[in-house]
């Protein structure tokens, strides 16, 4: 058998996956949601149209799995996944239009004129962003979770099955040497 394929190992890993995903996605969220704050909408663009073109990605491929794999819960998570992957990618859209919207309205010369329209304005966008970018945050790790779940029970079984079936064929080959 190989040492991969031990039990011990699988629970390794998937812990290991969850403890490294949970701070990224909070690391990431955090810069998202920094950068939308304190930098203009042309400099955060490819930052977020890099989140969002992960995010639907994510969301296409749990959407389009229609074969059977694992369990009979795997397929109906996937596409719960996938919706909530796409939600976070119209969440951070929305961020993305926030950004636009706010960077255009500071540059008409009625808000420019008024320090506290324009402060108004930022205080407002930013909060609409803070709000939806969070909850896109969320979902996105909502999502990831439960998949990440599902996929290393998945594995677990799978894995769990070979190693029968091996030790099936080895007890056989013992039985066939004695005869």
């Amino acid at each position: 058998m190989s040492p991969l394929m031990r039990r011990e190992f699988l629970v390794i890993w998937a812990r290991i996956s969850t403890w490294f995903a949970t701070p990224l996605v909070i690391v990431v969220a955090t810069v998202y949601l920094h950068d939308f704050i304190s930098k203009p909408a042309s400099e955060i663009y490819g930052f977020a149209l890099a989140a969002v073109g992960i995010t639907a990605a994510l969301s296409s491929i749990c959407l389009s799995t229609t074969g059977p794999i694992g369990r009979a819960t795997t397929l109906p998570l996937l596409r719960w996944a996938g919706e909530h992957f796409l939600h976070s990618c119209l969440l951070l859209i929305q961020v993305l239009i926030i950004a636009f919207a706010r960077d255009t309205i500071l540059a008409w010369e009625s808000v420019t004129n008024y320090g506290w329209l324009k402060v108004a304005v930022i205080a407002l966008a930013n909060t609409a962003g803070l709000f939806l970018g969070g909850n896109a945050a969320w979902v996105w790790y909502w999502a990831f979770d439960e998949l990440n779940k599902e996929l290393w029970v998945n594995w677990r079984e799978r894995i769990e099955q070979i190693n029968s079936q091996r030790t099936t064929e080895k007890a056989k080959a013992v039985t066939d040497r004695k005869d």
